[in-house]
């Protein structure tokens, strides 16, 4: 068998073969409904700035109320910023309509 030429499309090498043997469509990002990339980058973007802005605050704050080290618990407040962070995520992602007729979704059972 000849090997794969550099003529093969990314698309043909990604495909997937389901259950039955048959041959699945790749997955394109283009059916994916512009709203929950929206929901994906923002909660993506808060995962970077708000534990970072939270453990600042609090290190600093700490630091001016006592005169001791706030790094711990500026860290602690971070860490518990992104379990906000990511329970937010999963409750809104809870709370989306699953049915888009424009890119063949339907609801769950």
């Amino acid at each position: 068998m000849a090997p794969p030429s550099a003529a093969t499309s990314a698309a043909a090498r990604l495909a997937a073969v389901d259950e039955d043997g048959q041959r699945k469509e790749p997955f394109e990002v283009s059916k994916v409904p512009p709203r929950i990339l929206k929901k994906l980058f923002g909660f993506s973007l808060m995962m970077l700035v708000m534990p970072l802005v939270t453990l600042y605050v609090v290190r600093f704050a700490v630091e001016a109320a006592s005169g001791e080290d706030g790094m711990t618990y500026g860290a602690v407040a971070a860490v518990v910023m992104v379990q906000v962070v990511m329970g937010g995520y999963i409750y809104a992602a809870f709370q989306e309509d699953d049915h888009d007729p424009q890119y063949g979704e339907s609801k769950r059972d």
